[in-house]
């Protein structure tokens, strides 16, 4: 009895074509990898030098600086005194005015500040008349007098004769057509500054609206600016 085998082959499996593209990326990233780094070894590699020096600026043309440099860098800024009128007007004002009794002087207006009080003001009316208004600040005292009394003629370090009211330096305040002058009288043990107004190509003592002295001791500049704002805000009614 004859027996026969029938061999059945096996099939294979079909090859992807998708896997081969695969694996032949893979293949040129890990070479281009390799020349990568066989590359390091031999090629020099060149860094910029460091510094500390920061380059200097290039100067600007003029049209350039005005538009891009604020005033506050270019112009050295001018030192301001102790009492600057911006500080003045923020200050709060009293105002006040003095009618005149007599027809030797004239009535006027003063603006003071609300850090001066009135410590006294008296108008007599009729013949003999006058006025006295007396304003103080801690210990200095500022006073107004309209009252017939002889005045003084006044002398500066240019005049050629010495008065009685002699002034080493002096501030100056002009009104309307008169000149005012007010300094430290070098007379007396208490320091006084005096005012003054031109009459006649010379100053004397009182002014339009009366004898005006300050006084007081150690009057600091404030003080004195204070005192001279005061002197130019008064307006002198006719």
């Amino acid at each position: 009895m004859t027996t026969t085998t029938q061999v059945i082959p096996v099939p294979t499996k079909p090859s992807s074509s998708k896997a081969k593209t695969v694996l032949t990326f893979i293949a040129l990233l890990l070479f281009g990898v390799f020349i990568g780094v066989l590359a390091s070894f031999f090629l020099p590699i060149t860094t910029a030098p460091v510094t500390d020096e920061i380059p200097a600026p290039q100067p600007a043309a003029d049209s350039e600086i005005s538009d891009t440099i604020t005033p506050e860098e270019i112009i050295t800024p001018i030192p301001t005194p102790t009492a600057t009128p911006s500080a003045l007007l923020n200050l709060r004002w009293n105002m006040m005015t003095v009618k005149s009794p007599l027809t030797t002087f004239s009535s006027y207006r003063i603006y003071y500040p609300t850090t001066w009080s009135i410590k006294e003001y008296k108008n007599t009316p009729g013949t003999g008349g006058s006025t006295s208004l007396t304003l103080t600040k801690g210990l200095t005292t500022l006073s107004f007098i309209q009252q017939d009394l002889e005045g003084s003629a006044c002398s500066y370090p240019t005049s050629e004769i010495k008065q009685n009211l002699d002034f080493a330096s002096y501030r100056e305040i002009f009104h309307n057509s008169s000149t005012w002058r007010w300094g430290l009288s070098v007379n007396g043990d208490s320091p006084t500054y005096i005012v003054c107004q031109s009459q006649n190509n010379s100053f004397s003592s009182p002014t339009t609206v009366g004898f005006i002295n300050l006084s007081g001791a150690n009057i600091d500049n404030q003080t004195l600016e204070e005192f001279n704002y005061i002197l130019e805000k008064i307006v002198i009614i006719p």
